[in-house]
This record gives structure tokens, C-alpha cells and sequence, in this order.
């Protein structure tokens, strides 16, 4: 039991020391990537940002708004999962049929987008 816990502690440097070096490559990479990829646009990039902005077509215009759309459906969906419905100041019960109206409204929405979206694509 004392050799094997003698051999233990005597590897225990260069398991350590292989840690290191194992993960060290790790955090430069995050940092140099943070760097790039993190970094506020400066003006130059906001202008040719606007300047690409205006050179788009209706096509890709159209898949622009249909994802927009989606994000704000999605964020909607979310914000009534959280209250845990549209309106929950006043009685739900009162308010449920204008949720299900909103809600298949909602589902008919995205059909529509999503089926236009492979449409146009």
C-alpha cells in the first residue's frame, strides 16, 4: 500500500505538468478567437455594413423579414410561456378563447412563412 501510494505521488508532477500543457493551447485559441470575433465594429465596417445592406434583393429582402418574423413569433411564444398566458393580471379563464384564436393564429403564421420561405429559396 506505501509503494503504491510512494509510486502515485511521484507521478502526480508529470500527470500535472501534462495538464497543463494539454490545456493550455485551449485558452489561447478562446482568446485569440475572443479578440477577432468580439470586438465592436469599428466605423469603417459599420459603412460598408450599410453599404451592403442596400445591394440586397427582394428575394433575399423577403427571407430577411420571414426570419425576423420567426424570431419575433418565437420571442412571443416564449414571453406567454413564461406569464404562463397572455393575460395574468385579469381571470384566464375570461381570456381563453382569445388565446387559442391567438395561438392557432400564431401556428398559421408560421406555416404560411415557412412554406414561403421554401417557396422563394
Amino acid at each position: 500500500m506505501a509503494q503504491a501510494l510512494q509510486k502515485l505521488v511521484t507521478k502526480v508532477p508529470t500527470l500535472l505538468r501534462a495538464a497543463v500543457t494539454y490545456s493550455k493551447p485551449r485558452p489561447t485559441t478562446f482568446w485569440h478567437y475572443a479578440h477577432v470575433e468580439l470586438v465592436p465594429p469599428s466605423p469603417t465596417e459599420i459603412s460598408k455594413a450599410i453599404k451592403g445592406a442596400t445591394n440586397i434583393t427582394v428575394r433575399d429582402g423577403f427571407r430577411n423579414g420571414l426570419v425576423a418574423t420567426e424570431v419575433m413569433r418565437w420571442f412571443y411564444i416564449g414571453e406567454c410561456i413564461g406569464k404562463g398566458g397572455l393575460l395574468v393580471t385579469v381571470d384566464k379563464h375570461l381570456y381563453s378563447h382569445l388565446l387559442l384564436f391567438l395561438n392557432v393564429l400564431n401556428g398559421l403564421i408560421c406555416l404560411v412563412c415557412v412554406c414561403l420561405y421554401f417557396f422563394y429559396i
